[in-house]
């Protein structure tokens, strides 16, 4: 069975003429920029497993980004002003 391919062209042409998904299978072909399209138009990809983007590979270290150490500012104190000298003069 030849495959079908679908541009951003073919997702656009879909979302206007109504359809808000389509079935992806093994013989359905998205360019990257179709898939992007189908995410912005609110299309629907329907598949039996996890649809991934095209050429993007499981990178699980980059949701396990190591946690910065927090570094705890103090803050500053205005240096309180003599009363007691300006309070004399008076």
């Amino acid at each position: 069975m030849p495959k079908e391919f679908y541009t951003e062209r073919d997702i656009e042409d879909m979302f206007k003429r109504g359809i808000l998904s389509l079935q992806v299978n093994d013989n359905v072909v998205l360019t990257e920029l179709a898939y992007e399209k189908a995410n912005r138009l609110g299309v629907q990809l329907l598949r039996g497993k996890p649809l991934e983007p095209p050429s993007a590979p499981v990178r699980p270290y980059i949701s396990e980004l190591p946690k910065r150490a927090e570094t705890q500012a103090t803050p500053t104190q205005k240096p309180e002003a003599d009363l007691t000298a300006a309070s004399a003069r008076r």
